[in-house]
């Protein structure tokens, strides 16, 4: 019976992968492996700290007055906001972004930047403070 009951069924060809009817490729997406996404996440850091480097370098070049009219805008704001430690900050922001990016997800590093974010603005305090005590004590 099983033969009398497929001769009158007409017979399709097999779906072989490949396109099916129109005959062209289907587009398989796959995944990235997990070494794949840190080997891109390596990248894109490498690229952003890369960054990072040149606008520090154009900052502490600011500081000395070598970029010109434009960089001596940029020192002056600096300096209005930073005072002396104007001439730290493009050194240290850099260390401190590299070691955020180094140590991404690790909850102490994140403290550890954090405490010296705010160590840096009471060195910077502390300047201040100590500039107008000397500077009042010389108009008396």
């Amino acid at each position: 019976m099983a033969s009398t009951a497929s001769k009158g069924r007409k017979k399709t060809p097999a779906k072989t992968g490949r396109g099916g009817a129109k005959g062209g490729k289907q587009k398989t997406t796959r995944k990235p492996s997990a070494a794949e996404l840190q080997a891109q996440s390596a990248i894109t850091s490498e690229i952003i700290l890369i960054g990072v480097l040149a606008l520090t370098i154009l900052l502490f070049l600011c500081n000395f007055g070598v970029i010109g009219v434009i960089g001596n805008q940029i020192s002056r704001v600096m300096f209005g906001i930073f005072g002396t430690m104007a001439y730290a900050l493009p050194v240290l922001a850099f260390i401190a972004i590299a070691f955020g990016i180094s140590n991404q997800g690790n909850r102490i590093a994140s403290m550890k930047l954090t405490a010296g974010i705010i160590l840096f603005f009471l060195i910077g305090a502390e300047f201040f403070i100590n500039y107008r005590v000397k500077r009042t004590k010389n108009r008396r």
